[in-house]
């Protein structure tokens, strides 16, 4: 008769059978037979009884319990991060205000499985994750260390560096940006490369760019002084012939990167902080400056005879 009488009401209240209320109450907001018991104003044993009669689990309560502690949303918040590959049951910890061990009973307690399962899941996912850097990283150094490895069968000292956010090569005191182009274009029967500059590539910081245009059959280079290039962009072809286009010149011209990069002679005049002086000094002081030139180079006497009309004695 009780039983027939709650139910009556739940379908009332709630337009729902008895079954079904106490089924939702228990699987989706994981309340515990006195919480139920207090919901309908009945005796915690009437619950008890339905529920088993029902074939329902007890409600463990733990996510509503954790919920109520640590804020709606909470047990949510807490397996997102307990599943992404870069938490740790510590990091876990910190976030929520308790320790390691307790992380991992909260973690067990709101997936109902250990954290051992999860953490093998995310080691293997962080493995594969770095492979796949790895496999990135020694596709885009694979054009580097082929000019490397070119530079260094001509001789050239060379090493890999970095500038800035660019990787590039410094050979023989120069600084070599590699670009390489894969996808040609063709016009007519010739074969056209873009190699663009995007602002990333290095190209305004080097003294030379190595343009590498990947063909079918083989690799053709062009090695192109910093100065010879355009702001932007440029269109090379591997069939450039001699005086057919302004860069056909540099095409496989290796040999520019083994000459002596040539430097300003500094001025014999430069050490002298005083000839950068204003005001009355300033032409004693280069006047003097003069004057020991023609001592080193010449002799004291010519110094004295030259400058005496000045009015610069030794």
């Amino acid at each position: 008769m009780e039983r027939e009488l709650l139910d009556a009401y739940v379908r009332e209240h709630y337009k729902m059978g008895l079954d079904e209320f106490i089924k939702e109450k228990i699987e989706k907001e994981a309340l515990f037979d006195y919480q139920i018991a207090d919901f309908l104003g009945v005796p915690i044993r009437v619950i008890s009884d339905l529920r088993k009669a029902y074939g329902l689990q007890r409600s463990k309560g733990f996510s509503s319990r954790f919920e109520r502690k640590y804020g709606k949303g909470s047990a949510a918040s807490f397996m997102e991060m307990a599943n992404s590959t870069e938490s740790s049951l510590s990091g876990l910890g910190r976030r929520f205000g308790f320790s390691r061990e307790y992380a991992r009973q909260v973690y067990r307690n709101l997936s109902g499985r250990p954290y051992t399962g999860v953490y093998r899941e995310k080691c293997e996912r962080r493995r594969l994750e770095r492979d796949s850097a790895e496999r990135l990283s020694a596709e885009k150094l694979s054009p580097l260390i082929r000019v490397r490895k070119k530079l260094e069968s001509m001789g050239l000292d060379a090493c890999i560096i970095k500038k800035g956010r660019v990787r590039m090569i410094r050979s023989n005191g120069r600084d070599i940006a590699v670009k390489t182009s894969t996808g040609p274009v063709c016009i007519g029967k010739k074969k056209y490369y873009r190699i663009s500059h995007d602002g990333r590539s290095g190209w305004s910081e080097c003294d030379f760019v190595i343009c590498r245009l990947t063909g079918e059959e083989k690799v053709t280079s062009f090695i192109i002084p910093r100065s010879s290039l355009p702001v932007r962009s440029v269109t090379l072809s591997p069939d450039f012939r001699l005086n057919s286009s302004k860069y056909a010149k540099f095409k496989e011209a290796w040999r520019l990167l083994k000459s002596k990069r040539h430097t300003r002679p500094a001025s014999p005049v430069g050490k002298d902080a005083a000839i950068y002086r204003s005001g009355p000094e300033r032409a004693d002081a280069a006047s003097g400056a003069i004057r020991r030139i023609i001592v080193e180079r010449v002799s004291e006497k010519a110094a004295d005879d030259l400058m005496a009309p000045l009015g610069v004695g030794s």
